[in-house]
């Protein structure tokens, strides 16, 4: 028998999905999706499931890296490692915020990460090994420019002016929500265990509409995104100084939008002049995580 070797497992767990990556001798040997990781928002046998689904036909593993939203403090970090080490008791489980897999992703392009997926947050590495983050207020609060945020004033905009929108949203909402009826989608989300998730579900369609450049959906997205940018500049402002020339990469679904990328292009560009994008590619947060994992590998 020849030596052993390894197998990791990179996970990305949002508010909206949890997506497992395994990886053995340089080659994917197991991709998988299950819903909501986010220990915050979603609990028990949902939380649970959630997981299951993602490694379901996973190799034993000998390491996993989960990057999870959610988990920047040690109880809840402790609840994913509980529920990760059920699944792979073997594995040595290490569990870090989502948004060291999303600085790993963009690190080689850029100086600053911002993560529009689910929720909205600006990170950079601080000079002690740890991290400076703003935002990350949840989609009541704060999280402007994210797909719960859009998808929120989405469906606030269907509910209230449906004559307004093209028959196509209708046929969209009914394949992501089972109805088209406002009373119906008024009711899962009260009903819901998971409403950012379920809020997220409407953001393509209005950066669709924004992508056509509807003016109503163009208008709604201008305004989320100067609210984002206007956290990235002070978060650059209050850390690094205002006059730094810096590069910011763009993490997460949302930036999958032309416009989006545009509207919040055009919005940092105005309100902080000496920042621009690395690129107008996001990158995906789960080649973060499998990039530390890597790295863990090696040092452990």
């Amino acid at each position: 028998m020849g030596p052993h070797v390894a197998t990791i497992v990179a996970l990305d767990a949002g508010g909206t999905s949890t997506r497992a990556r395994g990886v053995r001798d340089g080659r994917v040997v197991h991709e998988g999706v299950g819903g909501p990781g986010n220990p915050r928002t979603v609990k028990g046998d949902e939380l649970v499931a959630s997981y299951t689904e993602a490694f379901a036909g996973c190799p034993v593993a000998d390491l996993v890296v989960a990057c999870v939203a959610g988990a920047g403090t040690l109880d809840m970090r402790a609840v994913v490692e509980d529920v990760v080490s059920s699944l792979q008791p073997g594995a040595c489980v290490h569990v870090v915020p989502d948004y060291v897999a999303a600085w790993r992703a963009v690190s080689p392009i850029a100086d600053v990460a911002v993560i529009a997926g689910t929720g909205s947050v600006v990170c950079t590495p601080d000079d002690s090994g740890g991290w400076d983050v703003s935002g990350g207020r949840g989609w009541i609060l704060g999280d402007h420019g994210s797909a719960a945020r859009l998808g929120q004033a989405l469906l606030g905009w269907y509910a209230e002016s449906p004559s307004e929108l093209p028959e196509w949203v209708r046929s969209e909402l009914r394949t992501r929500y089972g109805s088209s009826d406002w009373h119906w989608l008024v009711r899962i989300l009260h009903e819901g265990s998971a409403p950012a998730s379920l809020l997220s579900r409407g953001a393509p369609i209005l950066t669709a509409l924004a992508d056509q450049r509807h003016p109503r959906a163009t208008e709604i997205l201008r305004t989320e995104m100067a609210l984002l940018a206007a956290m990235t500049s002070q978060h650059v402002t209050r850390l690094l100084g205002a006059e730094a020339p810096l590069r910011v990469g763009l993490v997460g679904g949302v930036w999958r939008a032309p416009s989006a990328v545009t509207a919040f292009a055009e919005a940092l560009s105005s309100q902080h002049p000496t920042l621009r994008l690395a690129d107008d590619r996001p990158r995906d947060p789960l080649d973060g995580a499998e990039s530390l994992a890597h790295d863990l590998r090696v040092t452990s």
